[in-house]
């Protein structure tokens, strides 16, 4: 798990202007029904997504990918890996994005999220809105995905502290 984390940390640093360090992760993992999937390839974690369960959902706390591995569908292996992990256990997946976070915005809706809330944010250090997304999936068959529209990522469950 450790090399997993420095790498996650790298990403996480790539990505965000406030990043999550190593003991926040750490803390989070801790945590009763917290978990975290990482896109590995060749050996090296490329993604990462951080969740955790409620009593009839489960969020999806981050979410982010290398650069080097944008646009590759990684961040669409570890949803479907997630989505696939909860299935028969909650039928809603929900998170929150900046409302300048136009891509994320995009990336979810493409795979069936719907904005339902706006989070109005006045505070001094954000001062943005967010928008709270969900998608609730009722089928139990997995989404089909064609072998051309996805490379393989194997999803690697780092730690679930679920009961």
């Amino acid at each position: 798990m450790r090399d997993d984390l420095e790498a996650i940390c790298v990403i996480e640093n790539q990505r965000f202007e406030r990043p999550w360090s190593k003991e926040m992760f750490l803390s989070h993992l801790r945590k009763r029904d917290c978990g975290m999937l990482a896109a590995i390839q060749d050996g090296i974690t490329v993604g990462y997504l951080v969740f955790e369960r409620g009593e009839d959902f489960v969020e999806i706390k981050k979410i982010a990918v290398d650069y080097l591995h944008s646009r590759c569908n990684v961040g669409r292996a570890l949803v479907k890996s997630l989505t696939q992990r909860m299935e028969g256990t909650t039928s809603k997946l929900t998170l929150t994005v900046q409302e300048r976070n136009l891509n994320a915005q995009l990336f979810f809706k493409h795979l069936g999220y719907q904005a339902v809330a706006i989070i109005r944010d006045s505070s001094a250090e954000v001062a943005e809105d967010s928008y709270i997304m969900e998608n609730e999936f009722l089928s139990s068959e997995p989404e089909t995905v064609e072998l051309e529209d996805i490379r393989p990522f194997p999803i690697k469950l780092i730690v679930k502290n679920a009961s």
